[in-house]
């Protein structure tokens, strides 16, 4: 995922070499990627319309760009704007206008960056830097707990560290400051106990179907370095402690590909029957759905791919979201686009269901309407793993309640087949156990009738 986007294409290609000039047997089948940065052209010519839509910049703001739309005749209604055209490269840190811009231009490009970087605060040294927001920008519709810094995707965390160096590595070092200070809301650790300071944390998520809440990278630090995790993971004793993000790395870095077009276009050419699978949780901003859309959408014109509907796909009888596939069928090639409806960025935690359904289905060349083929009913946890007063959900008393819910049907040209699936679900309330197993109702009257009686 992420930055994914980037490698991973460039290692299917590269294994397309090897395989092609005899060096490699691996039997490629194609590849996957989520959220990823597949194009910073395609991000920077959505964005203004994503952040317009989603209620992140003003009508001020996006009436601001109304004059400024380059492209010539690619451009239908001024929604689909080369504001790239306006800067050297969409990889640079700050944006650098072209020279050779005339002034109208010229006012042109800085309102794009107004707009590109509107939710900027500034770095330590008044940087405009992207993405240093309040808002959780791996999910727009997710809340922070405890959220006295930048949320874990507006700095160096963010991919967007290998692109704005300088900026990203500011941002860090001011959250860094600030959960050294803290040590950590959230846990105390000493070699042998971690206590958890259960005042500073909102169990409950936002998120109408149950995602978990928004991740912090104050709060992974802090967990990842508790002696008993990195005991647990066999982390030696003299290594460092785990920072998301390597100034080492982050600081000499260089970002080379704007846009995977060219190593697409290695893997459609293979000759090996190629699948490829972009999903996108569709309330990520930091790879936003639009800018995987318009990446397929423009290779697709290219090579005149075929295409079937943009149509909804569907887990246990409510749409996950939509589906659309391009093909070249004398090449054997497929490439498929999925959005995930409500998931972020970090789609397996905020969509598990629908998304092990997805790749599932892309593993087995199925349908991506196929049923998963076992429960997803919740079981409680082992009691060797349960601690007192951790919540967990109880087991089945009774036998689970089976509906049969009927599963549209997806266009001919988009689909194998159209199935209708039978599901078994069981909602049962989750159960609080002490350390002896009790529940935590049946100890509260037991204490109630000694107390009384």
């Amino acid at each position: 995922e992420s930055y994914g986007g980037v490698y991973v294409p460039l290692l299917t290609a590269y294994l397309v070499g090897k395989i092609n000039g005899g060096e490699s047997k691996i039997n490629l089948k194609g590849m996957v990627v989520g959220n990823g940065e597949v194009s910073m052209i395609q991000e920077m010519r959505s964005t203004p319309a994503f952040s317009y839509f989603h209620g992140l910049i003003g009508k001020d703001e996006y009436d601001s760009l109304s004059e400024c739309c380059p492209g010539g005749d690619d451009v239908k209604g001024k929604m689909y704007c080369h504001y790239d055209e306006y800067f050297v490269s969409p990889l640079d840190y700050p944006l650098q206008p072209r020279p050779d811009l005339t002034p109208a231009e010229l006012q042109c490009a800085e309102n794009v960056k107004a707009v590109y970087l509107a939710t900027a605060q500034g770095d330590d040294e008044g940087n405009p830097t992207d993405w240093v927001t309040k808002n959780d920008v791996y999910n727009i519709y997710q809340d922070c707990y405890d959220q006295t810094t930048p949320s874990f995707g507006s700095a160096a965390a963010k991919r967007r560290s290998f692109k704005y160096s300088k900026a990203a590595q500011s941002s860090k070092k001011t959250q860094k400051s600030a959960a050294m200070t803290k040590k950590s809301n959230l846990a105390v650790d000493t070699p042998t106990k971690t206590t958890v300071v259960t005042a500073n944390l909102d169990p409950v998520s936002t998120d109408a179907q149950g995602g978990l809440q928004c991740f912090m990278n104050n709060a992974a630090e802090s967990y990842l370095s508790q002696h008993l995790v990195r005991k647990a993971l066999h982390v030696i004793p003299a290594s460092h402690q785990w920072q998301f993000c390597s100034d080492a790395v982050g600081e000499v870095y260089q970002q080379q590909h704007s846009d995977m077009s060219p190593e697409m276009e290695t893997i459609m050419n293979s000759g090996l029957n190629l699948r490829v699978l972009l999903y996108n949780g569709d309330a990520d901003t930091a790879c936003t759905f639009i800018e995987a859309q318009w990446f397929t959408e423009a290779f697709a014109h290219k090579f005149n791919l075929n295409e079937t509907d943009y149509a909804p796909w569907w887990h246990r009888g409510v749409m996950a979201g939509y589906t659309q596939r391009f093909t070249d069928d004398n090449k054997g090639f497929t490439l498929d686009i999925m959005t995930l409806k409500g998931a972020g960025h970090f789609v397996p935690t905020d969509r598990p269901g629908p998304s092990l359904q997805m790749i599932g289905a892309f593993m087995r060349n199925e349908d991506y309407n196929t049923p998963i083929p076992y429960s997803l009913d919740r079981q409680p946890l082992l009691p060797q793993y349960r601690r007192e007063g951790d919540v967990y959900p109880a087991a089945p008393t009774t036998a689970p309640t089976t509906t049969t819910t009927p599963v549209p049907t997806t266009p001919e040209d988009a689909s194998p087949s159209s199935t209708t699936t039978t599901t078994t679900t069981t909602t049962l309330p989750p159960t609080t156990t002490s350390a002896s197993g009790l529940s935590l109702f049946t100890a509260l009257a037991m204490i109630v009738a000694a107390l009384f009686f």
